[in-house]
């Protein structure tokens, strides 16, 4: 029998593998997992992250007035 050392580079793998998403069913994009996802505030909202891979978005209702906004 022969023994072979198989190596991979993460470096690498990230670079090249895929990650695909939407929204709403939408079409789909996709994102190197090198580059990863960026989430941002939105109108009224504020994103933020946590371990695990838990996104929150918060709503800003101090910044809501009634009529204006609804």
């Amino acid at each position: 029998t022969k023994d072979y050392k198989v190596t991979i580079d993460g470096t690498k793998v990230a670079t090249k593998t895929k990650l695909s998403y939407k929204a709403n069913d939408g079409t789909a994009k996709q994102v190197s997992l090198a580059d990863g996802l960026n989430f941002k505030n939105g109108t009224l909202t504020t994103a933020s992250i946590d371990d695990a891979g838990v996104v929150k978005y918060d709503v800003n209702t101090a910044a809501i007035t009634a009529g204006t906004d609804g």
